[in-house]
């Protein structure tokens, strides 16, 4: 391969590292342009998206939970797994989500058909057709 195409491909590389330090830098002001304007942006949410803020909520506590367990384990935890104790609270918010989650997937679901199906054709059929069973 040519030395232009190991220039390029660094080229790319450049690009892509700096890329990548702006988008890192810029977070903080992200972040704290997406705090200062929560409450402004929940309700939107929540109308388009019921109870997201709830299931954000609790993904964002098991997580933690999660974490913490990991962290807390150490090595220990991927050589041998780990098991996490969810408390009476957590488990409910939980079922909550799912519960919420199946009811909306209901509502989106297609309605089921109503008409009968469609009878069999009486249409000749080809000598030698065996209808199947």
């Amino acid at each position: 391969m040519s030395n232009k195409f190991f220039s390029k491909l660094e080229a790319i590389g450049a690009d892509v590292k700096n890329f990548i330090e702006k988008v890192a830098g810029d977070a903080p002001a992200v972040m704290q342009t997406v705090t200062a304007d929560a409450d402004a942006v929940i309700p939107v949410l929540e109308a388009f998206v019921p109870k997201s803020t709830s299931v954000v909520n609790t993904a964002m506590n098991v997580a933690n939970l999660v974490a913490d367990a990991v962290e807390s384990a150490g090595p220990a935890a991927s050589a041998n797994g780990l098991s996490v104790q969810l408390d009476q609270a957590t488990v409910a918010d939980v079922q909550a989500v799912i519960a919420a989650s199946k009811q909306a997937v209901a509502k989106s679901a297609p309605p089921a058909p109503t008409s009968a199906p469609a009878a069999a054709s009486t249409a000749a059929k080809p000598a030698g057709w065996v209808a199947p069973s």
